[in-house]
């Protein structure tokens, strides 16, 4: 029984190389598995860009965000029921952006189905975010502080208190 365990416990997935796509940080999986999204990173003298929605499966990248440079997008998250995606639109330096927090929507196919929505305006650096787990609301991290906004756009964001004053 000892050895069985060890063998279902033991499970070892194949490495594999998805794509060649410039990726920058903070990537999020389709609720389906079946893509990647990925803010597009630097790529020699190439400035960032939008969000690419890169498949699993192999081949090649498709363009979900469509950023005027300067500006460029990143930290992207599916919505639980994958019928959004949220992400950071940014201006400025790379190093230290100015962001701001929108909503688009989303097709069956992972296609915009309509305008992407800003939901801040407070032109934040250090941006994260995530969804709640019932997708009516996005939690992110701006200026070293976390916040609540509800997805819909219907309420300004509120902070979240992790402790009590000192």
């Amino acid at each position: 029984l000892r050895d069985l365990s060890k063998q279902i416990l033991h499970v070892e997935e194949e490495e594999r190389k998805l794509s060649d796509f410039p990726a920058g940080l903070q990537l999020s999986w389709s609720p389906d598995g079946r893509w990647l999204a990925a803010p597009k990173g630097r790529s020699g003298t190439e400035p960032p860009g939008g969000i690419y929605l890169i498949p699993a499966a192999g081949g090649e990248p498709r363009a979900l965000t469509f950023p005027k440079a300067p500006a460029f997008d990143i930290s992207p998250s599916f919505s639980p029921d994958g019928g959004a995606l949220a992400y950071a639109s940014c201006s400025g330096n790379e190093g230290a952006p100015v962001c701001d927090l929108y909503r688009l929507p989303l097709d069956s196919e992972l296609r915009a189905s309509g305008a992407a929505q800003p939901l801040t305006r407070q032109g934040s650096n250090n941006i994260g975010l995530t969804w709640t787990r019932d997708g009516r609301s996005i939690l992110y991290s701006a200026d070293f502080e976390l916040w609540r906004i509800r997805a819909d756009g219907g309420a300004p964001p509120e902070r979240v208190e992790l402790a009590g004053g000192a």
